[in-house]
């Protein structure tokens, strides 16, 4: 039975409009929403290193790899009314760079917590097409498929510490995304619900939630801008249109720049 239900609606998060070459874009994270039943208490947080500086301009950059020290407090702001804008506003991403946030839950009276993401938007460029090997016609391209997102929980402030400095966070952590490169990013996968982290035994009454977004740099979702007359590319398609082929080695990411990933939700259920 579900005797506590909280929900985290995030306009959007766009994350990873910034190619190899390209000297300039902006991306944002806007948390324009957040409400909460009685039962749970929680506070939201935005890792320090998240940042590139505190300027006015409020340049904000995410971060490749780091080695943080010091308690939970020295690393995470607090997201509040007053600071929401220079928490959640993040330009300038390249592929490999992370945004890692965290929740902060109390009150916890059951045990069992878990924290969904219950629908994503990605945007696609009907412009940029990748033909993929032995399959029939073309695939738009998608910004879900080059986006990874990791999350974990503990009861420990500090184990923030071996979450961030974990580079590719694979081999520990499950992808909750997990979308290849020519995938059909229809409605019903924008709108599956997928776990981030699930804690079933906590001890004491309160857990930290910790989750990364990033703008993969693995070479499986590298394309390669190739010729309009490439085998089964339709000829008749407009001169504007893109042409790609996955490609590890000689691709790269420009074929993302301009898209985005926006979080529409996230929830945290407590479950009796």
């Amino acid at each position: 039975m579900m005797i506590a239900f909280s929900v985290l609606s995030f306009a959007s998060l766009s994350v990873a409009t910034l190619a190899w070459f390209t000297s300039n874009a902006t991306a944002t994270f806007t948390a324009t929403e957040l409400r909460v039943d009685p039962g749970l208490i929680y506070t939201f947080y935005a890792y320090n290193g998240n940042f590139k500086d505190r300027n006015p301009a409020n340049e904000v950059t995410g971060y490749s790899s780091a080695t943080p020290s010091g308690t939970f407090s020295a690393n995470f702001t607090a997201i509040t009314e007053d600071n929401q804008g220079k928490c959640t506003t993040f330009n300038k991403m390249w592929p490999g760079q992370k945004l890692t946030f965290a929740i902060h839950l109390q009150n916890v009276t059951t045990g069992y917590i878990s924290v969904n993401m219950e629908s994503f938007t990605s945007t696609y460029d009907s412009a940029s097409q990748v033909k993929m090997p032995e399959v029939v016609g073309l695939k738009t391209v998608d910004m879900a498929w080059t986006i990874d997102l990791y999350g974990t929980s503990s009861e420990t402030s500090g184990d923030f510490i071996p979450f961030i400095e974990d580079e590719t966070l694979d081999g520990t952590l499950t992808d909750v995304l997990d979308i290849a490169v020519g995938t059909d990013v229809d409605s019903t996968l924008r709108n599956t619900p997928r776990t981030i982290a699930e804690n079933d035994s906590v001890s004491g009454h309160e857990l930290y939630v910790f989750y990364t977004v990033m703008f993969s740099n693995d070479p499986e979702t590298y394309l390669a801008r190739t010729d309009s007359t490439f085998e089964n590319i339709d000829p008749m398609s407009t001169t504007d249109t893109h042409y790609y082929i996955p490609h590890p080695t000689l691709g790269d990411s420009n074929a993302y720049i301009g898209l985005s990933f926006h979080i529409n939700q996230l929830t945290i259920r407590e479950v009796e």
